[in-house]
């Protein structure tokens, strides 16, 4: 192989990653608690799920142990989406992010799936009450963000949210089992009952994905 085939198979496999590169972060995710735990416990966060869709970077599993009120993190790597197709079809298409969480004893979970844009900006989808996306460790309402470089950015789960609806819900149904609806929804039914939710407008899409 002569030299000048050496430096165009590198120039051309460097250019075709730069091609491939799409929006990237590093990202943490964290439990919230408004009160101290009765006793310390350790939560496991799965980064990626099989629904995953057009990423370079899926991140990593992360485990912390929470033992104080307020906001415990652990990151979970760096998460990469696809610009280019390179006959996967991602230049076009939607690509998508799980991340969830559960105690280690399986009591509680929660989790969160993600779009991630061409122009550097996210949107929760398919989430757990009280999860939101933030630009730093500290409480914030926001389900889209924005960012600048390779972030981080932290996806927050508030546990009581949760705890508190699927209680309400059981003493509910001991009066009324015929009228209360199962509090945690799984992916599916989320697409099922409100399948713009996942998709919206799809030339607001179209133009997110492509910063038209």
């Amino acid at each position: 192989m002569s030299i000048k085939t050496i430096i165009l198979t590198t120039a051309f496999a460097a250019l075709s990653g730069l091609a491939q590169a799409g929006p990237g972060a590093i990202i943490y995710a964290c439990i919230n608690l408004p009160t101290p735990p009765s006793q310390n416990f350790t939560v496991n966060f799965k980064a990626g799920a099989g629904t995953d869709r057009c990423l370079n970077n899926n991140g990593t599993d992360a485990s912390v142990v929470v033992s104080r009120q307020g906001i415990t993190c652990a990151s979970v790597g760096y998460v990469e989406a696809k610009t280019s197709s390179w006959g996967d079809w991602c230049a076009s298409a939607s690509r998508f992010w799980s991340l969830s969480w559960e105690t280690e004893d399986q009591t509680r979970s929660g989790s969160t799936n993600t779009e991630w844009f061409r122009r550097k900006d996210i949107e929760l989808v398919g989430y757990t009450p009280g999860t939101y996306i933030c630009g730093r460790p500290a409480s914030c309402t926001q389900r889209t963000i924005t960012w600048d470089n390779q972030g981080p950015l932290y996806i927050i789960f508030n546990p009581l949210d949760f705890t508190l609806k699927a209680r309400d819900s059981s003493a509910a149904a001991m009066n009324h089992p015929a009228e209360v609806m199962e509090v945690k929804e799984t992916e599916s039914q989320v697409i099922a009952r409100s399948p713009s939710r996942i998709y919206g407008n799809v030339a607001e899409r179209y133009a997110r994905a492509f910063d038209v």
